[in-house]
């Protein structure tokens, strides 16, 4: 999320400076590109951890099946950028995934908080 500021900042702070419409439609595609390519990232992620915590049980189920219909999503919504279209449902999706990635994380935190240490290592 961090590279997509290397194109969303000049949108924002310097789009009174910008003069030509080429430029500026070119930094646009390039966070278009990036925002895009965050589903993918999320869906290895949350798949992997997905995997692990139904094998060692060591969170809530519910909260890896809720990782891998997010995976599931992330892989369909990273197609937005074979697409190229910032307005498509491919797009949305994978809007949607990095929402619920950021609410499976929180879950995942308050899961670590309130468990209780298994006495079985």
């Amino acid at each position: 999320m961090i590279a997509s500021g290397v194109s969303t900042g000049p949108l924002a702070l310097g789009s009174k400076q910008i003069e030509s419409d080429g430029t500026f439609r070119a930094l646009q595609y390039m966070e278009f590109y990036t925002f895009a390519g965050a589903p993918v990232a999320i869906a290895l992620f949350l798949g992997g951890a997905s995997y692990a915590i139904v094998k060692t049980k060591v969170m809530w189920r519910w909260l890896a099946w809720f990782g891998a219909a997010l995976a599931m999503a992330g892989a369909v919504g990273g197609a937005a950028i074979i697409d190229g279209d910032p307005e498509s449902p491919l797009a949305a999706i994978g809007l949607f995934t990095i929402a619920g990635a950021l609410l499976w994380m929180l879950a995942a935190s308050i899961n670590v908080f309130v468990s209780k240490p298994s006495a079985s290592r």
